[in-house]
């Protein structure tokens, strides 16, 4: 029997481009798919994922084909994939915040589009892929649960949290408004993915790229030295570096807004009863760092106690019995609090393609960070978790690890150290050296408060 190691990422994107949708919507909307092409052309000119060119075929990286995408995991060591929306290399139909802003019976249309052309382009991949849906507008639950039904039968292991495009018509997630998709999630076996950028608004990363591209346009004018400088790579930000701004730091760059919310979202669960009325509910949270949780969590506990005398359980004890965290590109400072976490609550997660993640390097990621972790607690960090809390057929897992996955031996070995250039460009990539985050109590307790008195 291989000893080899069995690595399952909870964070990878995929989607078509917007042709790809035409066989898959209604025929009523299938004209509305034209005005993807000036999105998707936007994402395209303005990308700065690993080795991307402008002009290059995208369909390389395996987000459009699901056959090119396992020859991908193959060569990075991955046997499975979690696959989420909103990859960022082209549009999803209408309904992401990666989208500009359209309306909730769009949304609804373009979310069912992607659903259909998901579960085909899982079922290429040969029990290793693991589909996510999209909640929808939830603004008709009817209808909201009978896609969710329709998902679970077609095979996906979770759907996001409503909200996830903020809609000032929902309300809160505590609310029994969202009863019954509680309920249908909980009877189907769905998991609910808590993902970085939770509640964002619709349209707000495409003015980004727009207003990325004056100003690119407005330092090349200001700076003829720059107009044979490529700077399709740089962000917004670092644009405003070139042009004699201020450096601006990794949580500024990607908004602290983009993490908070996810995390505010699951105090609320807790908080607001929602884990008491449905205790079977299962909730994954995705790329929201995993250093903030254990002070939370205890600062949680203390301050519920006060103000939410009613609950059944103590916040951290409804993380331990509903809750999972995959701290995309984990951090060394978060892998040396897995104990704190919990060890069978800590997922893995490459954030394929993004260029914060891991990929195409996963194999030296972990040698960095896990060289000094005992190897029952790497397997469950690496794969046994996910199998275990998403459901997953473990046995076709097993049989591509045994085919690509690293050994043991592999990551301990310590005869040579991962190149130091590489740790730079790891640091750079997603602030891989980052300290721990210092939380902010008193934001933990106003989201304790705003559950709580709505309630109580």
């Amino acid at each position: 029997m291989s000893d080899r190691l069995m690595i399952f990422s909870c964070d990878s994107h995929v989607g078509g481009p917007p042709e790809a949708y035409k066989d898959y919507i209604d025929p009523h909307y299938r004209d509305a798919l034209d005005a993807l092409v000036a999105e998707n052309e936007l994402w395209s000119g303005q990308t700065f994922w690993h080795g991307f060119q402008r002009g290059e075929s995208l369909d390389r990286y395996g987000v459009f084909d699901a056959r090119r995408l396992l020859e991908e995991m193959d060569a990075d060591g991955v046997a499975g994939q979690l696959l989420l929306n909103g990859h960022g290399l082209a549009t999803t139909p209408f309904f992401s915040i990666s989208n500009d802003v359209y309306s909730p019976e769009l949304r609804t249309a373009g979310g069912k589009a992607f659903h259909r052309w998901l579960r085909d382009f899982a079922a290429d991949g040969d029990g290793r892929l693991a589909p996510v849906a999209d909640p929808g507008p939830c603004l008709d639950l009817e209808a909201t649960v009978k896609e969710l039904q329709w998902v679970a039968e077609a095979g996906f292991v979770g759907v996001f949290m409503p909200g996830t495009v903020h809609d000032p018509a929902l309300p809160e997630l505590y609310d029994s408004y969202f009863d019954p998709f509680w309920a249908a999630c909980e009877e189907l076996g769905l998991r609910l993915v808590i993902h970085a950028a939770f509640g964002s608004q619709q349209g707000r990363i495409l003015d980004m790229l727009r207003q990325k591209s004056r100003m690119k346009d407005e330092l090349i004018s200001k700076n003829p030295e720059f107009a044979s400088l490529d700077v399709s790579s740089l962000t917004a930000h670092e644009l405003l570096e070139l042009g004699g701004g201020a450096p601006v730091s990794m949580t500024a760059r990607f908004g602290a807004k983009a993490l908070h919310s996810g995390r505010r979202a699951l105090a609320h669960l807790m908080v607001g009863g929602v884990f008491d009325r449905f205790p079977a509910l299962k909730v994954v949270l995705i790329e929201l760092r995993g250093d903030w949780l254990p002070a939370t969590l205890v600062h949680l506990d203390s301050h519920a106690a006060k103000v939410s005398p009613w609950l059944e359980l103590k916040p951290s004890e409804y993380f331990s019995r509903n809750c999972w965290i995959a701290p995309s590109s984990p951090r060394p400072s978060e892998v040396a609090m897995r104990g704190d976490i919990g060890m069978d609550k800590f997922l893995f997660a490459t954030d394929y393609p993004h260029p914060e993640g891991t990929w195409p390097d996963t194999f030296q990621w972990l040698r960095a960070i896990f060289r000094d972790v005992p190897e029952d607690e790497l397997r469950l960090i690496l794969g046994e978790n996910a199998v275990g809390c998403l459901g997953l057929d473990a046995a076709k897992l097993r049989a591509a690890a045994d085919r690509i996955g690293p050994r043991p031996t592999d990551i301990y070995d310590d005869r040579t150290d991962v190149d130091p250039l590489l740790i730079d460009a790891f640091n750079r990539r997603s602030g891989f050296a980052n300290p721990a985050e210092q939380v902010d109590l008193l934001e933990i307790e106003a989201w304790i408060d705003e559950s709580a008195m709505a309630v109580g």
